[in-house]
């Protein structure tokens, strides 16, 4: 099992006031495997999105990956699950609008401490992987919405993590340039075995995942293949 969630629960404060995001979730996520979680805004799939990143930690409930519990990390190891084991992609790309396409995706082994060398290579065929290997000088005001989206899919990929997350991946997208990335992301789920878990309020983005689990008041309402 690649992804195990058990009785996770997170509460946040208003004032004096404690609000419930999640509310006991459970979810057994396989590897490689493509997943859409749903759900009006406010239903706690961004939230649990966040904690399944590590960039928060559960009020209550586990969250096993690769039988390692996130909510008894430490922030270091933390910073070290999210630089190796997860890339994420965003509705607004977050391109450093003074760095070049490869420099831009080359961020999260900066991070990993790779050496030049082995980030240019590595920056190069991620971008070719996403369709984009003869634009690496290019800055990202030279681009097209899709083209970003896809140097944000290479980003996320460059340093080979185990888990993508993408919240709402083709929500700044045309119809057309959003079809495009979502068949880009199942090619890459496919070749890569890599596990994609994306938040998305369109019909149509969900229903190309293995598995749609729809969230309603901080709880799993409904799961289908």
């Amino acid at each position: 099992m690649h992804i195990i969630i058990r009785d996770l629960t997170k509460e946040y404060k208003m004032g004096k006031e404690k609000v419930g995001a999640l509310k006991g979730v459970s979810l057994d996520i396989e590897k490689g495997a493509m997943i859409a979680l749903i759900g009006r805004s406010g239903s706690g799939k961004s939230t649990l999105l966040q904690l399944i990143g590590g960039l928060d930690t559960p009020t209550a409930g586990t969250i096993l990956v690769n039988e390692k519990e996130l909510g008894k990390m430490k922030d270091r190891e933390r910073s070290t699950y999210r630089n190796n084991i997860i890339g994420f992609v965003f509705q607004f790309f977050y391109l450093q609008q003074y760095l070049t396409i490869s420099e831009n995706v080359q961020i999260p082994l900066i991070f990993q401490g790779a050496e030049k060398g082995t980030r240019e290579q590595r920056a190069k065929e991620a971008l070719e992987a996403v369709g984009l290997g003869e634009m690496l000088n290019r800055l990202p005001n030279q681009l097209s919405g899709g083209q970003m989206q896809r140097v944000a899919i290479a980003r996320a990929l460059v340093h080979k993590p185990e888990i993508v997350l993408a919240d709402e991946p083709t929500g700044n997208l045309d119809e057309k340039t959003g079809d495009e990335i979502m068949d880009l992301i199942k090619k890459l789920n496919k070749e890569l075995q890599t596990t994609f878990i994306i938040v998305t309020h369109d019909s149509h983005v969900a229903a190309q995942a293995d598995r749609t689990i729809k969230l309603a008041d901080g709880k799993i309402v409904t799961t289908n293949a």
